[in-house]
């Protein structure tokens, strides 16, 4: 480093790795933390046979310490002990290749990084590439190192680019093009460069990871397995943005992991020998999209998605935990479209005995109300009715789930996003009294949608129809306040259908049998005699019931006929919307790297923001 005008080699915490993000075909430079820059550093060194400065020394003893711990534990990965250029870096996600000087995913094959060792950068943060860096650096040393540097200017030349001495911390690059015409049309300005990165590395700068979340995904990825990593990564990028801008003080981070189910599905060479050859869209949109739910309705190939899933998900967990023995924290599963009907069937332990049971059963009792059937007949009816009951216990029917279909462990939170899960369950003669049984492996879950995603389903009238009267909770109003059932948006919906105007004949009949529904709930529920507010209020008139209401203020009146609970001890619906018009015609897989939708995650894993 310059100690005054004295030149010395760069310590170990002023050089910084950078890992590479990139979008739209730009690649953007990010610092590693700390502690990993650190840890790369003190491995390169000793490839290169490069000395390390003395303060690092006891962080070198740490760092292969914890890192042969690390190994020792992984040995199902094909590490071993003497492998000691292995450095795992980004909570463990992924290794560092040094001849490739890349980053590779110990969750996914393909999932590759480009790395870069920043000595000498560009408006401070931009590293210079590895070898151009390399060649600046000894020039560097080699002019105005082991002594007092003077003014003496010098210059150096790499390929295209002219590096520029005007003094020992004046220096300037240039870039040249090929031709010498386009460099006088087009000249490129000078750029200033500085050595040695803006922060040094610190060992203790670095996140714990906090939570462990899979991500799945839905339709729509039939060869597409890398669309999961890349979706995850917009998810994982705009909750990093989220987490500065709201929980600064924050010194840990959920752990993302995509888990990618469709490629391990090995039913489709039957799919393309069936298919009719042609060009036509709308037939390759539903091969790539409508197949899958079909395939999942099919019991033949449901099992095969199901353990498709279930072993992505239990060795990813296993790969974690053998990577992060010492973690404690909570697991949870973010799971879209498609993906969150198979997640919440493994959840639950559903069975597709069930579905066959209820049918045998409605059979059975509208068999039994005929008149002509003989007692006998009626006897053994009642009596396979009453087995079939039996059988179809929770409790006996998860004997008959393979352990191949049933997670290594248990679930916290189960993040349904754009969800059809409602729609499935009611497909099925599902009730909402097994919903959510006492077996479910998951202790909340959240069905999260955009208000225009049109696969997206409600889930809380399905546990009681007087949520049909209540708004799904906005997730626009969920910074810093609780997500819990609030009096003020009890009233959303019903309020919301008497400021709308009304336009057409069907409308105005739907709204009036709405409202009939809704004065049957206030008459059972409520003693109008016990509010003076009420008296002489004319009860079929609307409107101004509405005014009273709203005077009663926290929408009081709403919150006695609905009742405190309304069976749910949480609330499951959040919805939000947006103002973006391409967003309305991309709801259903806008999620990923919206800031709603991640402020939210945020909220319900950190609580209240602490900015």
């Amino acid at each position: 480093m310059s100690s005054g005008k004295v030149v010395t080699p760069l310590d170990c915490d002023e050089v910084r790795w950078f890992h590479g993000e990139t979008n739209d075909q730009e690649t953007k430079w990010l610092p590693f933390s700390g502690r990993d820059s650190l840890k790369i550093e003190i491995v390169y060194r000793k490839i290169h046979s490069i000395e390390l400065d003395k303060s690092i020394q006891s962080i070198n003893d740490d760092a292969l310490t914890h890192h042969l711990q690390f190994v020792a534990t992984s040995s199902f990965l094909g590490i071993t002990a003497e492998d000691d250029e292995k450095v795992y870096v980004l909570n463990g996600q992924y290794s560092v290749n040094f001849d490739r000087m890349e980053l590779e995913s110990l969750y996914w094959k393909d999932d590759t990084k480009q790395i870069r060792r920043g000595t000498w950068f560009l408006k401070a943060v931009e590293p210079v590439k590895g070898s151009l860096s390399e060649e600046i650096e000894r020039h560097h040393l080699e002019r105005f190192g082991g002594g007092k540097a003077g003014k003496a200017s010098t210059k150096l030349t790499v390929g295209n680019y002219e590096i520029t001495w005007k003094s020992v911390t004046d220096v300037y690059l240039v870039k040249y093009l090929d031709s010498n015409i386009l460099n006088i049309l087009l000249p490129n300005p000078s750029q200033p460069l500085t050595r040695g990165y803006k922060e040094r590395a610190d060992w203790n700068d670095y996140f714990e990871i906090s939570h462990l979340v899979f991500v799945t995904h839905g339709i729509g990825h039939r060869k597409k397995k890398n669309l999961i990593i890349e979706s995850t990564n917009e998810l994982r990028n705009q909750f990093e943005l989220t987490m500065t801008e709201n929980y600064a003080k924050e010194k840990s981070r959920p752990l993302f992991v995509p888990i990618e189910w469709r490629s391990s599905f090995l039913s489709d060479h039957a799919l393309d020998e069936i298919r009719v050859d042609d060009d036509g869209k709308v037939r390759e949109i539903f091969h790539q999209y409508a197949a899958d739910v079909m395939f999942y309705q099919s019991s033949f190939y449901r099992t095969e998605i199901v353990h498709a899933l279930v072993s992505q998900l239990n060795h990813k967990y296993k790969l974690f935990k053998t990577s992060n023995p010492r973690f404690t924290g909570p697991v949870s599963i973010l799971a879209h479209s498609l993906g969150s009907i198979i997640c919440f069937d493994i959840l639950t332990h559903y069975s597709p005995l069930s579905f066959h049971d209820n049918y045998i059963l409605h059979s059975i009792d509208e068999f039994l109300k005929r008149e002509n059937i003989s007692n006998e007949e009626r006897k053994e009816l009642t009596s396979m009715k009453s087995d079939r009951e039996k059988l179809m216990d929770r409790t006996v029917l998860n004997k008959l789930i393979k352990k191949d279909q049933q997670l290594d462990f248990e679930v916290k939170n189960f993040f349904a996003v754009g969800s059809p899960i409602a729609l499935f369950i009611n497909l099925r003669g599902e009730f909402s009294t097994n919903f959510h049984s006492k077996t479910a492996n998951f202790e909340r879950i959240f069905n999260i949608f955009h208000k225009k995603d049109p696969v997206a389903y409600r889930i809380e009238p399905f546990f009681d129809r007087k949520f049909k009267y209540v708004g799904s909770y906005p997730l626009n109003q969920t910074v810093g306040v609780p997500y819990e059932l609030g009096n003020i948006y009890l009233m959303s919906k019903f309020k919301e259908i008497y400021e709308k105007k009304i336009e057409h004949k069907e409308e105005e009949l739907e709204s009036k049998k709405y409202t009939k529904e809704w004065n049957d709930l206030l008459l059972e529920k409520i003693d109008f005699k016990d509010i003076k507010e009420w008296e002489g209020v004319n009860l079929d008139d609307e409107r101004v019931k509405l005014n009273l209401i709203e005077k009663l203020g926290d929408w009081t009146l709403a919150g006695r006929a609905l009742g405190s609970k309304l069976g749910l001890a949480h609330r499951i619906d959040f919805e939000y919307d947006t103002e973006s018009i391409l967003e309305r015609f991309t709801s259903h897989i806008a999620y990923w790297d919206n800031p709603i939708f991640s402020l939210f995650l945020a909220n319900v894993i950190y609580g209240k923001p602490n900015k």
